[in-house]
Parts: C-alpha cells; sequence; structure tokens
C-alpha cells in the first residue's frame, strides 16, 4: 500500500501534464483568453500543437462570424479529449464510445451542465476538418451552439500517421 500511493499521485500528476500531441511538434502558446484552462480556481495553461492552435481558430473564427462567442479551452475537457483520442487510435477506428463516461466526468470535475463531442479522422488542414463538421448537421449544430462555453481538442496519429480528431464541447 505503501508503494501504490505514491505511483498512483505520481500517474495522476504524469496525466495531468502530458499534453495530447507529439513533443516535436508541441508549441508555447502565451496565454490568452482563448486558450487558458481554467482548473478549479487555479489557471493553467494548457499546449496546443500547431495544428491544433489552427483547428481552434478556424473554429472560433467561424463562431465568431456568425454572432457566437469563442470557446475557452478547459484543461477537464482537454483530458477526456486526449484520452478518447488515443482509445480511437489502439482501436484503429473513430467513434464516439463511452461518452456518457465522458460526459459524467465533465459533470463531476469541471461542473459542466452540458457536453457535447465530435471526432474525426484523416484530416489534412484545420479548415478541411471544419469544412467536414460543417458538412453534417450534428456536427455544425454543436460548433455553432452558444450553448458551449469552453472546449478541450486533441489531434494525434495513428500507426498510418493519419490524424484522428476529439474535440468536447462543454457549457460551464
Amino acid at each position: 500500500m505503501t508503494f501504490f500511493k505514491p505511483f498512483l499521485i505520481a500517474a495522476t500528476a504524469m496525466l495531468l501534464f502530458t499534453s495530447c500531441s507529439n513533443e516535436n511538434n508541441t508549441e508555447e502558446l502565451i496565454l490568452n483568453e482563448s486558450l487558458t484552462a481554467l482548473n478549479k480556481s487555479a489557471i493553467t495553461p494548457i499546449e496546443f500543437n500547431e495544428f491544433e492552435t489552427q483547428l481552434i481558430k478556424v473554429i472560433n473564427d467561424h463562431r465568431e462570424s456568425i454572432g457566437v462567442n469563442p470557446l475557452l479551452a478547459s484543461l477537464e475537457a482537454n483530458i477526456q479529449a486526449e484520452s478518447h483520442t488515443n482509445y480511437m487510435i489502439e482501436k484503429g477506428e473513430i467513434s464516439h464510445d463511452n461518452f456518457n463516461k465522458r460526459e459524467q466526468n465533465l459533470i463531476v470535475n469541471a461542473n459542466a451542465e452540458k457536453v457535447g463531442e465530435n471526432v474525426a479522422f484523416g484530416y489534412d488542414s484545420p479548415e478541411a476538418v471544419l469544412e467536414g463538421w460543417l458538412n453534417s448537421s450534428s456536427h455544425k449544430r454543436l460548433i455553432e451552439s452558444s450553448s458551449y462555453s469552453h472546449f478541450g481538442l486533441c489531434t494525434n496519429s495513428g500507426v498510418t500517421g493519419k490524424q484522428y480528431f476529439t474535440h468536447i464541447f462543454i457549457k460551464i
């Protein structure tokens, strides 16, 4: 039991401080309104790689173009997005498997009132991902909803080199 407690603390710390992107592509970002995570009462920066940063930019630009506020980053939503992206890579297919578990985790840990999720696979540019989501009424509804205030996002590539995407929306 003595060994297990420090191991659990170390594993939790690693999970909290691990980015959902490859270290080689990770870019330090200056804290700003759209890329700041609020975790309980502390401000914690989330690192997004260049692709993720551009994807959030085109999504928020689209939201603003239709009069909807941009989404703010949520550390808890990002943890869930990373976990699900890695799950899809392991399975070798995109899915919304276990969405209810992610939703419950966000209700408990981020005080989310509402949770939504978009997933994608294989796109080569942020603009193409957004276009794909906007061409689907259910995905478009999430992106354009004024109900959501925060997001989590993770992109990562599987063994084929193709990108998997998880974009989680929450209302706090």
